[in-house]
């Protein structure tokens, strides 16, 4: 029996002045159970240390880790922010997730699912 394999997701998460917030969401983003996944953030022109921790996530993660990008977007607004970091994407399916939200360790599964369980589905919310 041929197994199909899952689609690989890419995770954007606009995030401006998210210093207090973003390393709690990408900690549970890396605890998915979900294997084939990408995580993108836009730096949305923050003014504290928000690219920096976000630096630090990427390089102290264990190799191989997630794959995981930091895009930087100057024009204010979650609009510019997560569509920066769709043109960034390289993944058939898109989640966007904010920076100070800590999902489930089965979120990304249950979008998927989601999506392949009603062939009519575009979106899952």
């Amino acid at each position: 029996m041929q197994t199909t394999p899952l689609p690989k997701v890419s995770v954007l998460i606009p995030a401006y002045n998210e210093e207090k917030y973003i390393l709690r969401t990408l900690a549970a983003l890396v605890k998915q159970d979900y294997p084939n996944f990408e995580i993108i953030i836009t730096d949305n022109a923050s003014t504290d240390l928000t690219a920096a921790i976000i630096q630090k996530f990427i390089y102290d993660q264990p190799s191989p880790g997630i794959p995981t990008k930091l895009v930087y977007e100057s024009r204010q607004g979650t609009n510019y922010a997560r569509e920066h970091a769709r043109q960034a994407a390289t993944c058939s399916i898109i989640a966007q997730l904010d920076a100070d939200c800590i999902p489930p360790e089965n979120w990304i599964l249950k979008g998927v699912c989601a999506l392949y369980k009603n062939k009519k589905n575009v979106a899952v919310t």
